[in-house]
C-alpha cells in the first residue's frame, strides 16, 4: 500500500508571468520521457562500452598471438643459428682434419697380420734379396705409363703394362725388371 501523499492532479509553477497550472500527469510523462530517454542513452553507452570491450578483447589476443607467434619465429632463429654454428664447427674440424692428413701424411686405417704379410709375400715372391717397388693410385693415374718408363719399355712391346684411357689394371700385377743385372719387382695396383 502507498504510505506517502497522494500527487494532487495538478501541479502550480511560478513563473514570470504569474502561476501556471500544469497537470499532474503531464509532468509524470515529461519525467517518464525524460527517464527513457536517459535509459536509451545509458543503453547505448552500454552497447558502445560492451563493443569496446569486445575490440580490447580481440586486439589483446591478436597482441598474444603476434607476440607468440614473434616468440615462435624468434626460437626457431636461434635453434637455426645454433645449428648453422654447430655445423661451421664440424666443417672447420673435418678441414683441419684433412690439413692435418696432408701435412702429416695419411696413415693406414689398417695394419696387416703376420699372417696376411706371410701370404702377400706368397703371391707376389718376394724375395729379400730383391728390392720391391709397389706403385698404387687412382684410376687413369698413368701407374702402368710409369712402370713402363721405369722398365725403359715402349707401349709396342709384348711385356709392357698396359695402357688406356680407361682402367686397364684391375688386379695387382707383378712386373720384373728385363735387365740381367737388375733385381727389382713392379706389383702395380689400380685403386
Amino acid at each position: 500500500m502507498y504510505q506517502g501523499a497522494i500527487p494532487s492532479p495538478v501541479a502550480a509553477v511560478a513563473g514570470p508571468v504569474g502561476v501556471i497550472v500544469i497537470p499532474t500527469a503531464f509532468i509524470l510523462g515529461y519525467n517518464l520521457w525524460a527517464a527513457n530517454r536517459k535509459l536509451a542513452a545509458a543503453s547505448q553507452s552500454l552497447i558502445a562500452a560492451e563493443h569496446n570491450v569486445e575490440e580490447e578483447k580481440r586486439a589483446s589476443h591478436a597482441a598474444r598471438r603476434t607476440a607468440a607467434n614473434a616468440q615462435r619465429h624468434q626460437e626457431e632463429s636461434e635453434w637455426a643459428a645454433a645449428s648453422a654454428a654447430e655445423a661451421h664447427q664440424r666443417a672447420e674440424g673435418a678441414r683441419l682434419a684433412v690439413e692435418h692428413c696432408l701435412f702429416e701424411g695419411v696413415r693406414p686405417k689398417c695394419h696387416p697380420s703376420e699372417e696376411d704379410m706371410i701370404q702377400m709375400k706368397a703371391r707376389y715372391h718376394y724375395r729379400p734379396d730383391f728390392f720391391h717397388l709397389t706403385v698404387v693410385g687412382s684410376s687413369g693415374g698413368r701407374k702402368s705409363s710409369f712402370i713402363n718408363a721405369v722398365l725403359d719399355l715402349s707401349n709396342n712391346d709384348p711385356i709392357t703394362a698396359p695402357t688406356g684411357i680407361v682402367e686397364t689394371t684391375d688386379v695387382v700385377t707383378r712386373y720384373t725388371d728385363l735387365h740381367p743385372d737388375s733385381q727389382m719387382t713392379f706389383p702395380v695396383r689400380a685403386l
